[in-house]
């Protein structure tokens, strides 16, 4: 994320801590956190997120942005465990179809695997049901570990255009859209 000074950043930071510490199971804080972070922040973000998922009921888990989020911090290992982990839980038991497409898509870019598979994914999945803003905003996410910022761009704005209501999807669309402007 870009903030325009330190305290900007410090606040969002501790805001993003307290919606974390208020609701550990959506994910999303932890996601906006993440995005958040300088170096020296990275000790205090695993405890942050050990102590959100240890409140959890096992099973309960928001797997995919822990996975995502330990990955950003460069806990590869335990990253790839979480992300392996979600992806039997979540995906497996759907056997064929536009949801399975989409799942096996977001987990596969949150890995930054399989890339090429996910792109088909999601695309077969938004042909299906292209007024899915979740199935929109994995196309932005998949797009976006491919380098192609434009069209990550692009696909964030129509899932917030679907949802507009949902900050997650704004602040995601306000993320792209500048990577797309740096050319990032």
């Amino acid at each position: 994320a870009s903030f325009s000074s330190t305290e900007n950043r410090d606040r969002a930071i501790t805001t993003l801590r307290n919606l974390l510490d208020l609701y550990p199971i959506g994910g999303q804080a932890m996601w906006l956190y993440a995005a958040a972070l300088e170096p020296q922040d990275r000790d205090t973000f695993r405890r942050d997120v050990a102590r959100a998922v240890d409140r959890l009921h096992p099973g309960a888990e928001p797997l995919d942005f822990v996975g995502a989020s330990l990955l950003s911090v460069g806990d590869e290992a335990k990253a790839a465990e979480t992300l392996s982990a979600g992806y039997a839980r979540d995906c497996k038991p759907f056997r064929r179809g536009a949801t399975r497409d989409n799942c096996d898509a977001w987990y596969w870019a949150l890995g930054g695997e399989r890339l090429d598979d996910a792109d088909r994914s999601i695309r077969r999945a938004v042909e299906l049901e292209p007024k899915n803003s979740a199935f929109r905003d994995t196309a932005a996410v998949v797009a976006a570990a491919r380098g192609e910022y434009a069209r990550a761009s692009e696909e964030a704005r129509q899932a917030a255009r679907l949802s507009p209501d949902d900050p997650y999807l704004i602040w995601q669309a306000r993320r792209y859209a500048r990577l797309a402007s740096e050319g990032t």
